[in-house]
This record gives structure tokens, sequence and C-alpha cells, in this order.
């Protein structure tokens, strides 16, 4: 799907929302997406061969409407004084003049809810005719458009605003939005119907006032713009209508165009509108309208990205449909041009009966140009046809005319060239004659259609020899309506496997000992058997021990989810279905659903493969009981989560299919393998997906059970989901792992970002756990090794010294330093040791030298050479098992004489106040000479003066937020007073 970002990014709508900020978000994108897919249209894109006139600019308005098409351009220009010549010389005030009008209009609005206003603004700046009930069906297709981009949470994620909730049942009524939002949509004589009969009505309630719609009679295409065939009908042709799906629509009522066709397709999702009835000639290709069917398609053909993968499902699979309705007999599937997109003309011969309008005789528009791509609808078109298998493993090979005879017209025959238990196959030509540029010889480099090409040969130019990359070689013959000739004949032989290959290989998580402190690596042994095939793919998952249950991180590319809490882990939503957790599983209980979600977020770009690996089982009531596993999810609450590749196990079918889902459109089952399922049955299933390479792989207890290589692979997604149709499904087990070279580095912290983020819960209790599994090339998947580890990353916490033997003391009068330090807190690793320090400062040791004081938390030191006056520091080391460490100092005991004096008892009375305080201290009963010293825990003076007061207020507003050693010295007499700034 193409990235909106690559598109639009760049274009100044932000400017216009400032400007007019009622316009709600996300409308200005909305617009120039479906109008133009955010392309500047001016004179350099071509005209529409249907003669419908061109809009301008990115918001794809009209300042012609040739006389049938209002002209929004010219309105928009009057309610926003913003001329349309200024407009085209201008992308921003195209913009802006749009934004202008819109807001203009929604103000004026007395509709009572938001989408009912969207709705009517938009219609009042549509350009399509408000007559009769086909234009006003055209012109809900439109805002109906418009309005689920709005509700669209991937296009509202990738352009920068919240989602829109707007209720469009309640706008253009229930059954209208089945008929808008259907595949196919018929005009008939009786009205507009889908294919199960609901008909669309005008939403009366809904008209806007400028709507002059009445109770006409509605018909198709008006009878001025088609005529009776006279002759069969032998071709289908494949336009491009330079503009709207709505417009086209539209267009085909004007009488004034003197045009029709019978189906228009739409870009966004494929859905089909059939605007005349085929027997009937439409007006479309010139002088081959009598034998012509003609698909309109929406876009342009200088932009590729109007050609969506659901435009070219649908329009093939309507090409499918009238190739089988016998309406002539060369009018088939293989009739399909293949050939290269070209600009310009390029007229083919008779034989090719479905191809372009640049490819009919005597025409000058170049429809659908250079970015159709033919090849892919060549195969659309024609089912996978079954390959004639050739198992020996060496021998000759043939076209269909055999050693002699020549191949036969209209051929599409394949070969697949697969011996059992070979690595390559090498295929070497004798002789090849194929009719120049018309017959083609297509080889393939694996078993299928979709696997890489290795060439495409006509004429006699032989292929020469050609060596595969593993054990199939795909041959594909195609041959037009004329000129056979006598073919090719090739001898192959092949490389066995000797022996082949059916041991499982091994992994294992090397054992890595000892705390983990911080990122770590982790080194894995991997090995397939003695003459092997070798290891292929080797994954890792990483996952961690929180609040007592295993987890991983959805953002570091993982998943782990056994289901043993009681409730759903809540990084999981439930959309539909009804889901609960019990006895250890996932249990979605309803076999009435058809499709029941619950989604997980999950960084699936991180590395190229990713394995998906859970238990599940299947029950309820017989039928069509089905479940599975979305992955690569860019939308998860869409109906087919977006873009995604999904996996289906069918009980009832006895089948395993996986597909491919692009805009929330299924195409063919990519893996379709007949396989029993039983109900009631828990399996092991496993899913391997290689995002760059598009190799998947499908095991159910080990066992391969179906493999593809999609050549054009998803490669983002946002989310995983879990799906289950008309069944009573059971998960377990859920994981999720991610290719890894030989050694991996494991991340730990707190953060989301890492792989790893809790501790140990306790010293024997590993937080860490890592988990390898491999394959061989022969598919082989090895058992799962896993290994766990001790994580700690925080030193001891919540260390306190107390000077003294109890609480904390400020002045000793013996010589022996006491200290004691209580419980810390480390619950991770533990503490194992303490070291201890005793100095004259803060950390110092230079009174105890560090000292390993073992798991005791006291300290009772004798001074060899105590010093009156003198302030002791007790400083401790805590070390935990992992070898980290915390270092805190005591606030300090002087040593003081204890013969306490007249002038010790002085001091003694000495006060601070407030204490603890934020900016200031008062010091009363502070004798006037005495010195006042301030030191901080490091021993550091931070305070000095001299008062010459009684009472003395000290400024500390300076101060760290501490703890303070207030020292006041009389006559050489000491006291300490503890001071707390905060």
């Amino acid at each position: 799907m193409l990235s909106f970002f690559s598109i639009g990014q760049t274009l100044p709508f932000n400017q216009a929302y400032q400007a007019h900020p009622n316009v709600p978000q996300g409308v200005l994108e909305t617009v120039a997406w479906t109008r133009t897919h955010m392309q500047n249209i001016d004179e350099s894109f071509a005209a529409s061969c249907t003669g419908m006139p061109k809009p301008y600019g990115v918001m794809g308005v009209f300042d012609d409407g040739a006389n049938y098409f209002y002209e929004n351009g010219k309105y928009i220009a009057q309610l926003s004084n913003i001329s349309v010549a200024e407009q085209k010389n201008n992308i921003a005030l195209q913009i802006k003049a749009y934004a202008a009008a819109f807001e203009q209009l929604y103000l004026e609005s007395s509709a009572p809810t938001q989408g009912e206003k969207i709705y009517e603004v938009f219609t009042q700046l549509s350009e399509i005719p408000d007559s009769g009930k086909v234009n006003l069906y055209a012109r809900d297709a439109q805002v109906f458009e418009m309005m689920r981009y709005l509700n669209d949470a991937d296009f509202a994620n990738e352009h920068g605003f919240n989602k829109h909730k707007l209720r469009l049942n309640n706008v253009f009524g229930v059954e209208n939005v089945k008929v808008l939002s259907a595949k196919q949509v018929n005009f008939t004589a009786s009205g507009i119907e889908t294919k199960t009969g609901l008909s669309y009505q005008p939403n009366k309630g809904m008209l806007t006032k400028s709507v002059g719609y009445g109770p006409a009679l509605w018909v198709s295409t008006p009878s001025c713009n088609y005529s009776s065939r006279e002759t069969s009908i032998t071709s289908i042709t494949i336009h491009t209508i330079q503009g709207s799906y709505a417009g086209a629509i539209s267009w085909a009522q004007n009488c004034s165009a003197n045009v029709s066709y019978h189906y228009v397709i739409r870009s966004s999702d494929g859905q089909i509108t059939q605007m005349l009835e085929e027997y009937k000639k439409g007006w479309h290709v010139g002088n081959s309208n009598p034998y012509s069917i003609g698909y309109e398609h929406e876009g342009w053909i200088s932009q590729s990205h109007w050609y969506t993968n659901a435009m070219y499902q649908s329009s093939a699979a309507l090409t499918k449909h009238i190739t089988t309705k016998g309406y002539d007999s060369q009018l088939i599937p293989q009739r399909t041009y293949y050939g290269a997109s070209t600009h310009g003309t390029n007229t083919l011969g008779g034989c090719t009966r479905i191809k372009g309008h640049q490819h009919f005789p005597n025409q000058s528009h170049t429809d659908p140009g250079i970015n159709w791509d033919w090849e892919k609808y060549y195969k659309l078109v024609n089912a996978p046809a079954t390959a004639t298998p050739v198992t020996a493993a060496s021998g000759s090979i043939y076209d269909s005319g055999g050693t002699s005879g020549n191949y036969g017209n209209d051929e599409r025959e394949l070969w697949l060239i697969q011996p059992t238990d070979v690595t390559s196959i090498t295929l070497s030509f004798s002789s090849f004659n194929l009719e120049s540029g018309w017959d083609h010889l297509f080889i393939y480099d694996g078993s299928t259609t979709n696997a890489p090409l290795i060439g495409k040969y006509t004429g006699t130019t032989s292929p020469g020899s050609i060596t595969s990359s593993g054990g199939s070689l795909l041959l594909e013959f195609r041959s037009d309506c004329a000129t056979r000739r006598s073919g090719w004949a090739a001898t192959y032989t092949s490389v066995p496997i000797t022996p082949p290959d059916e041991i499982a290989p091994s992994t294992l998580v090397e054992p890595n000992t000892g705390w983990k402190t911080e990122d770590f690596e982790v080194v894995f042994t991997d090995e397939d058997n003695q003459n092997g095939s070798g290891v292929e793919k080797a994954l890792y998952h990483v996952g961690y021990l929180s609040n007592g249950s295993w987890t991983a991180n959805p953002k570091r590319g993982f998943i782990y989810d056994d289901f043993e809490s009681v409730a759903i882990n809540s990084a999981w939503t439930s959309e539909t279905g009804y889901w609960e957790q019990n006895n250890g599983v996932l249990k979605q209980v309803a076999d009435t659903i058809h499709n029941t979600n619950i989604y997980m977020p999950l960084n699936q770009e991180l590395s190229n493969n990713y394995l998906y690996h859970w238990k599940g089982s299947f029950d309820g009531t017989p039928g069509n009981r089905r479940g599975g596993l979305y992955i690569l999810c860019n939308d998860p609450t869409g109906e087919e989560r977006g873009d995604s590749y999904f996996i289906w196990f069918r009980v009832d079918d006895s089948a395993v299919q996986f597909y491919k889902v692009e805009n929330n459109t299924f195409g063919p089952p990519l893996i379709d393998e007949p396989q029993q399922i039983d109900a009631g049955v828990t399996y092991d299933f496993k899913l391997s997906f290689d995002r760059i390479t598009g190799k998947m792989q499908v095991y159910i207890d080990n066992v391969l059970v179906g493999t593809y290589v999609d050549p054009d692979p998803l490669s983002t997604g946002s989310h995983v989901s879990f799906r289950s149709g008309n069944a009573i499904m059971e998960v377990d087990e859920f994981t999720v792992y991610r290719s890894r070279y030989p050694e991996a580095d494991i991340l730990i912290g707190d953060a989301d970002t890492n792989d790893v983020r809790k501790q140990n819960p306790n010293p024997t209790t590993s937080s860490a756990r890592v988990k390898s599994i491999v394959k061989d090339n022969m598919f082989n998947i090895s058992t799962i090794s896993a290994e766990t580890f001790d994580v700690d990353w925080t030193a001891p916490e919540n260390l306190q010294v107390n000077d003294g033997t109890g609480s904390d003391v400020d002045t000793i009068y013996q010589p022996t330093i006491n200290g004691n330090w209580g419980a810390i807190n480390d619950p991770h690793s533990g503490v194992v040791n303490y070291k201890v320090a005793v100095g004259t400062s803060a950390g110092a040791d230079d009174v105890m030298a560090w000292t390993n004081n073992g798991l005791s938390d006291v300290l009772s030191h004798v001074l060899t050479n105590p010093i009156y006056n003198i302030v002791y520091f007790i400083t401790v080391e805590a070390e935990n098992d992992a070898g980290l460490t915390s270092t805190v100092s005591s606030d300090g005991q002087l040593y003081a004489n204890g013969n306490l004096g007249a002038t010790t008892e002085m001091l003694e009375q000495v006060s601070l106040y407030p204490n603890p305080s934020v900016s200031q201290v008062e010091l009363k009963n502070l004798p006037s000479q005495a010195v006042v010293s301030i030191y901080d825990q490091k021993g550091q003076l931070v305070f000095e003066e001299t008062p010459g007061i009684k009472a003395q207020t000290i400024d500390i507003s300076s101060f760290a937020a501490g703890s303070y050693n207030v020292l006041i010295n009389l006559e050489n007499t000491i006291v300490v007073k503890k001071l707390i700034k905060q």
C-alpha cells in the first residue's frame, strides 16, 4: 500500500487549518487524497478518453464543467475571495481557498451533528450535479469515500489528526451504507442495486437546501449515450477515467458527452458500479464499440498509486466472470495482454482480446498507460493452472507438441520440475523455436508463478543452461491464437541431498553466570547434524519476570503470555467477540460470530524474520469452524486488520490457508493445503514469516504443512490479532521470536526501550529469560532452548549511618567512635558485605582505613590518638551480590572534653530556630564572643563569623539542602549543633 507520507506530507494543510480553525481536522487531507491523491492536476495531465472535463489543483475542483459538472472551483473562489487564477498558480492558495469555503458553509449549517454538517458541506462543494437518482448516488459515493477516510485510523495516523467517529449509518442510512461499501453495484432498469438485492435510495432527510431532487423516475445510462449491439461481444477494453469514480458515474448521464461504459471501478477498495447492461453497445473505444465491453478505472495514467491491489483484484474478477458467459469462443482469459506497459498507442493483433484502450486500432488515447501492470493483471485473470509434475531426478522435457510436433494455440501450460530431496536443478535446452514476440516461455526459480522470474523467452534465442537455487523449477508457456512453431526440447539434471536431511537442528542458549548490572551479550550455539542441510534461520525471544509472571516487551519485538493470571493482560484489546481467561488459557466462547478480534501491539520491524508460536484448539457447533492469527496488521480495528497476513486453520473444511490482506481486502489464499484439524484437540502452531524475502512457513506440531514466498511482501505492521470464525477458540503460551545473529545484546532497564524491564524479585529468583529456536534448510525445526539470568542494576538503597550505639549523637566524651546503620534495602541481589572507614571529614579514612565489616551493621573503634574538639565521621560502603555499592557518611560526632565547665553549660543553652529551616536560622542565647562555624557533610567550611551580639540570624538560603554541623566555640570550648536545611 502506498505510504500517505510519501505523497502528502509536504503540502501546507496546517497553514490552512490555522487560518480557518473551524474546519475539522482531516477534512482537507481527505478531500485532496480522494480527489487527486494529493497531486497538483495541471495542463500536463492527459485528458480523459471519455471527454470528461479535467479538474485543477490538489483539491480536484472544476472551473470548466463542460456545461455539465457544477463548477465548484468558481464557487470556492467566490466564497474565499481567492480567484481561480490565483489558485492555479499556488498550491497553498488552492488548499486555503477550499478551507475558507468549507469553513463559511460549515458555520452556516444548522445540521444537528458534526457528521451531518460535514456531509452537507461536502455535497455543496461537489462538482456532481443534483439531477436524478444516478447523480445523487454518484455524489453520495464521493462524499461517503471522504467521510470513510475521516474515520480511518491509519489515514488519521499518517496525517497527524485524531480519527473521527462519524456515524455514517445516521448520515446515509443503514441500507445505503451497505450499498455504498458493497463490492459491486449494478444499474438496472429497476434501480441501483447490489448483487444481494439491496437498493440505494436517496436520503431525503440529508439533502441540502441547494439540492433540487424530486420524485423523478430513475433510468440507467440514458439512451442518448448508448445504442444496441448488432455484433457479438469479443473483447474487453481497460480504461483509466482521468478523474474520479463519482465523476465517471455522473458523466455518463450527460447526453452532451456522447459517452458510456459498462463498468466503473473505484481505486480505494475496488468497488464496481455497473453503468450499462453488457448486451448494450457502450461508446468508449470508437470503431471497436460494437464488440467491446468497457471498464473505466478511477485515477490518472501518470500516477501508479491509483492502481491498487483492490482495484486489480476486482477488475480481474469481473473479467474472469465475463469470460465464462460464452459471448465468444475467443474471449478467454488466455487472451489477456501480458506484455510491457507503454506510453502512447500500441495497436495489438486480433489474438489479444482483453487489453487497454491504447491497444485498439485507430485510437488517440493512451490509457491505461505506462503504470498498469499487465503481467499482474494476466495472472489475476488466469486462475492458477495445475502444473504437470516432473519428479524424476533427471530426464527430458518438451513443449506440448512432444519430440516432433508443434505446440498448440491459446496454450497456457505449466511444468513443475521438482525431484524429491534435491538441492538444485540444471535445465539445458537443445532446441528452441517460438513465434517471436507473441509466444513466450517463462522460467521461475521456485514452485509457483510468484517465485522469482529467471527469464522470459521468445523467438529462437535459446535460454541455454539454467540452474535453480533450490529444489524446484517451474516452466510456464503461453501461446496466442495463431502461428504454431516447433517449440523446445531440453534435458535436466538435479543434485541430490545426500543423505536426505530429516534430523532437526539444535540450539543452545549458552549459560552466562553472574549478575547482570548492565546490557549484556548472550551467545548461542546453533548446529545442524553432520552432512545436514545447514541452519537456515536462527531466532530468539527475551522475556522478563514481572509481579511473579513471565512477560515480554512488544516494543522490542517480543510477546509472551501464558494466560495464567486472573484477568486478561491489559496489553490486549478485545475488539469483537467474547474473550475470557481462565484455567490458564485465553478463550473466545461465542461460536455464532464470524469475525472476532483481540489484538496487541507488536513492533515487527526490528528483525527480518519473525516466528509466532502458540498452542490452540477449535470447537463449537459443526459447520464452518475456523480460527487463526493476523500478523503485520496496520489497522487492528479494521474488518480484515487493514494491511496484514492471516493464517486460517479450518476444522470442518480440513485445511490450512494463508492470506494476504491489503486495504481490508482478501486476495486468493497464498497457501491452501489440506490438513486435518480435529475439534477439541490442542495443537502446537508455529508461523514463520520473513518480511524481506516474503518466505512464510506454517508448522503444526513441528511438522511443516505449508510454505510460500510472497514476491511483494508486506514489511511493516504494528499489531497482531487473534480471530475465530464460528468457533470456540482457545489460545495458550503465545510467544513471539525474531531472527538473530550467533550473539545478541540484551538491553536491561526500566524504560520501554529495553528487553528486560524488571530486576530479580529476590536473590534466588531470576528475572530474565532468553529462548532460542532454529530451522534448517530442509525446514526441520529444533526444540526450544531456554536460559535464565540474574539481573540487578540498582545499588543498595536507604543506607543511613548514625553516630553512636543507637540514635544519632553529635558529641562524645569518650575516645571511642561508635556507629550503626541498621537495615538496608536491596531485594534484588542482597547485601553481601559492608566496608567502613573513619575520618576527620565525610568519606575520609585518615583515622581508620577502610576495613571489611562483613555483614555486621555496627562499628566500635577506639581512637589511638584522640584529639579534643575534632569531629569524626563514619563512612559505610554497602555492596550487593551484583557488585554494586552505595556509600554514605554519618553527620559526624564531636570528641569533647568530658569535664563540663561553666562555658560548656553556657554553650549548651544555645538553640537554633527554626530547625529545619529554609532561608535563615536564629541562634538564641548565643554569647557575644562565641565563634560560629558551619560545616557540610563533606567537612567543608561553608560559614564562619564572630558575632558581636547575643542573638544572631544567619542567612542559609544559598546552602544546598541537607544536614550541617554548627560548631560554637568559646574560649576553646566547642559544642556541636545539627542544622537541617530544607
